[in-house]
């Protein structure tokens, strides 16, 4: 397959560009991150000492409020992960599905547990 030289050149400048937005956006999200987690950090120390301060001058203890941040996990999910995530559409087999409740009523619906699965 051919193309023009014009169209290709094109082509790399804008992966090039797309590549360095990418990255400039990379960066900026990390700073953002960092300044988040420090803001965090800030908002929960001064919900402690104003708990302490009216604790120390009132007498009542209130409750502080603190914010954490979930640590996302970096799992890779690969196809296998996923699909063994999902529905398994093999046949259990008679006895297993008698185990689990599942049955059929007079229509041919499957029920579970004398109930309609929609």
């Amino acid at each position: 397959m051919w193309i023009k030289r014009e169209l290709f050149e094109r082509l790399l400048t804008d992966k090039a560009r797309a590549e360095g937005q990418a990255l400039t956006l990379a960066t900026r999200i990390a700073a953002q991150d960092v300044t988040l987690d420090w803001l965090k950090v800030q908002l929960t120390k001064s919900e402690y000492e104003r708990a302490s301060l009216i604790q120390t001058y009132m007498g009542v203890k209130i409750p502080v409020m603190e914010i954490a941040t979930e640590k996302p996990t970096h799992e890779v999910l690969t196809a296998e992960k996923v699909l063994a995530a999902t529905i398994d559409f093999n046949d259990v087999g008679d006895d297993e599905a008698k185990a689990q409740g599942l049955d059929w009523d007079a229509e041919g619906r499957l029920t579970q547990h004398g109930k309609l699965v929609q």
